[in-house]
């Protein structure tokens, strides 16, 4: 599926990826929730997201923030 709804590729100073508000409402994310963003290159570069709380529990998503800071 393609919905051609923003660029996912801004990353801001602090290293940070920002991705459209209306990417993350199509997703059904909350602006702010924590994603796993991959690309992949061999299918053509496609940027793919995904809810970390599918892949990760919740401690470890809390680790990495820290971490972060």
């Amino acid at each position: 599926m393609s919905a051609g709804i923003g660029t996912v590729t801004k990353i801001d100073p602090q290293g940070r990826l920002h991705i459209p508000k209306d990417v993350m409402g199509v997703l059904g994310l909350n602006k702010n929730s924590p994603v796993i963003v991959t690309l992949d290159l061999e299918e053509g570069g496609f940027i793919k997201i995904y809810p970390a709380g599918e892949f990760l529990d919740a401690q470890t998503i809390e680790t990495l923030k820290e971490l972060k800071e």
